[in-house]
């Protein structure tokens, strides 16, 4: 199945939003290949869904969603294969960025 062209005003705007998505979600996760990576999906979706569904009534949060959601799939899939990538929803990982880490 071939995707819809999309018109210059959706992208337009995945052109403007896509910066904003990239420094929600790096301010977050402070990882830019993965947050990159991730950004980039939710773009490639919007472009596939967006011109055949509508676009959303809150297209920056929609494209933050999708990102974050691929963000934490990377990490169920980088932690279950056992890289070591840093699962940004562990405890530690938190403790740290607060700096109650012992000797932070």
């Amino acid at each position: 199945m071939t995707p819809n062209p999309l018109d210059l005003n959706t992208e337009h705007l995945l052109r403007n939003l896509a910066p904003q998505v990239l420094g929600v979600l790096l301010h977050r996760f402070r990882d830019f290949s993965a947050v990159e990576d991730a950004v980039q999906e939710s773009l490639i979706a919007a472009a596939n869904q967006w011109p055949q569904e509508g676009t959303p009534d809150s297209p920056l949060a929609w494209l933050i969603r999708v990102a974050t959601r691929r963000m934490t799939d990377h990490a169920r899939s980088e932690h279950a294969h056992g890289s070591g990538w840093t699962d940004p929803l562990n405890a530690k990982y938190w403790r740290v960025r607060r700096g109650t880490e012992l000797g932070s």
